[in-house]
C-alpha cells in the first residue's frame, strides 16, 4: 500500500496556532450563505426585475419544485 506521512507539531504553541487558524477559517465559512439562500435571493431579484405578481411567482415555484 501507499504510505501516508503525517506531520506532528513539535510544540504546544504550534498546535495552538493551528487550532486558532482552524477556528478563524471555520468562522469565515459560517458567514458564507448557503446555495439555497443565494438561489432564493436571486429568485426574488428576478421576480422584482420582471415585476411578477404572487400568482405568477407561485406558478414558477411550483414548476421549479418538480426538478
Amino acid at each position: 500500500g501507499e504510505k501516508i506521512e503525517i506531520l506532528v507539531p513539535r510544540s504546544n504553541s504550534d498546535v495552538k496556532e493551528i487550532l486558532q487558524e482552524y477556528e478563524e477559517d471555520k468562522e469565515k465559512l459560517e458567514d458564507i450563505p448557503s446555495v439555497e439562500e443565494l438561489e432564493e435571493e436571486i429568485n426574488e431579484l428576478v421576480y422584482d426585475l420582471y415585476d411578477l405578481d404572487e400568482e405568477e411567482i407561485k406558478v414558477i415555484e411550483d414548476f421549479l419544485e418538480k426538478f
